[in-house]
Order: structure tokens, then C-alpha cells, then sequence
């Protein structure tokens, strides 16, 4: 069964958006400037990863708004959604790995 894994939501404070999660929900933070961009901030509870991504005008995403910006489901068998998308009018394909050294493993768009 599919289950969401990641989930990443817009801010204009990502500092103070993961601070919120840290201290209210015991999340700890997984990811950091250090490691990562100044814009995302991950926190995690050791299954759910949390990505707390600031608003920039250099943001590679089409939506730039306050709110959830995408999720991550891990599924069993790509093979087979990659299928099942193949088989919907119009078909869905897999869409290109970011060049912009962001990480995913496969994203697609869904029909909205």
C-alpha cells in the first residue's frame, strides 16, 4: 500500500515554520543550511519527512504560494503505477529528474 513519506509546504519563514515543528510536535530536524539550501529546512519524526521550503523568486517550482507544495508516497512497484499512468487518457508519464541537483527519485504531475 502506498504510503506518504514527504511532504513539503511553502513559507515565508522556514526557520520558524520547522521551529514550530520541532517544539510542538517533537519533530527533529533531518537537513540544513549546512547541508542543503538556505530555502529548505527538513525536519522529520523518523518516518515522515517534513520539508519547510521558503519562497524565492529563483524557485524552480511553477507554484510559489503559502501552503503544500507537493508529497512523496513510497510505492512498491514503480513499474507498475508507471502503467497504470501509461494507461489514462490523456497518459501521464514520468517526468525528467531536476537538473538543478534537487533530489527525487521519479515525479510526476497528477491530473489537477
Amino acid at each position: 500500500m502506498p504510503a506518504i513519506r514527504h511532504m513539503a509546504i511553502c513559507t515565508e519563514n522556514n526557520r520558524r515554520l520547522a521551529r514550530f515543528y520541532r517544539l510542538i510536535l517533537g519533530m527533529e530536524e533531518v537537513w540544513n543550511y549546512e547541508q542543503n539550501s538556505p530555502h529548505a529546512f527538513y525536519v522529520s519524526d523518523g518516518y515522515f519527512n517534513l520539508n519547510c521550503l521558503q519562497i524565492h523568486r529563483a524557485m524552480a517550482e511553477v507554484k510559489r504560494d503559502v501552503g503544500i507544495n507537493h508529497y512523496g508516497f513510497k510505492v512498491e512497484n514503480l513499474k507498475e503505477v508507471g502503467r497504470k499512468l501509461g494507461e489514462l487518457q490523456p497518459p501521464i508519464k514520468f517526468a525528467d529528474r531536476p537538473k538543478d541537483g534537487r533530489y527525487t527519485e521519479v515525479r510526476i504531475k497528477d491530473l489537477d
